[in-house]
């Protein structure tokens, strides 16, 4: 349950992103860049896809610099 509650909110955030990105085309909104912390974004797509890569029999590595945290 958790993990389909993950994907819909990942799902809802990038319709609010193109939905976003429509109206700054449309010049009725600005675009704001703003820095994100990049490990947990990491970390949530990693889980997202866990079980797609298990029955692939993939494996993925990530290797973050020593100050980043998970």
């Amino acid at each position: 349950m958790e993990r389909i509650y993950t994907a819909g909110n990942h799902l809802l955030g990038l319709v609010e992103d193109l939905l976003d990105l429509s109206l700054a085309e449309a010049g009725r909104q600005r675009l704001r860049l703003e820095r994100i912390p990049l490990a947990p974004l990491v970390r949530d797509t990693l889980e997202m896809y866990s079980v797609q890569v298990a029955q692939k029999d993939l494996r993925v590595t990530v290797r973050l610099d020593p100050g980043w945290s998970w």
